[in-house]
């Protein structure tokens, strides 16, 4: 079985199993409305549900209703956004943790100055791929482009070494802002 047959056979089994939470609850509807007339409907399984003599309509009614939400939580669109939470939660923890060492970074680079002098190995890879200043041709659109990211990565990795409280989004806003004359001094150093 190749993959895309066995896509195929897996989509189709998935259609033909899928739950239709709206057809239950029409199915359900005279019952709900029932058990409604009776008075408020509990929750299954708590003490008030647990009370309640056995063919009263509000007790196969809370059963349903709970049968109902797990039916809800457990369609395509509920799970897809459960795991498009979770990977939210994950980004933000990884993008926490990647500013907390990069603040640590900073404090640890700040007391190294004092022992290692140059450049970042971000500067080194812009300038060898920036041409000489005797160079008098044009730069292919590869080469072009290969320079605008390097330039950008150093503002970014700058903007982010200067201030730790500046969130990644807004460090990459600012390197891809236009180059100010400031800069372009600071990348012809």
């Amino acid at each position: 079985m190749t993959n895309d047959q066995f896509r195929h056979y897996v989509r189709a089994h998935n259609a033909e199993h899928r739950a239709d939470p709206s057809a239950v609850r029409r199915w359900l509807a005279p019952l709900i409305d029932r058990a409604h007339q009776a008075g408020t409907i509990p929750v299954a399984g708590s003490s008030a549900w647990q009370h309640l003599p056995g063919r009263d309509p509000r007790k196969l009614a809370a059963v349903a209703q709970a049968a109902l939400a797990w039916l809800d939580d457990s369609t395509p669109a509920a799970i897809a956004a459960r795991l498009a939470a979770e990977c939210d939660r994950t980004d933000a923890a990884i993008l926490t943790r990647q500013k907390a060492t990069s603040a640590d970074l900073s404090a640890a680079w700040t007391d190294q100055r004092r022992f290692s002098y140059g450049p970042s190995h971000l500067e080194l890879e812009l300038r060898r791929a920036q041409p000489g200043p005797g160079y008098g041709g044009q730069l292919a659109p590869h080469e072009q482009a290969r320079i605008n990211r390097l330039s950008r990565a150093v503002r970014l990795h700058r903007e982010l070494l200067a201030d730790p409280q500046l969130t990644v989004r807004d460090a990459q806003l600012r390197a891809i802002a236009p180059i100010d004359h400031a800069d372009r001094e600071d990348n012809a150093a």
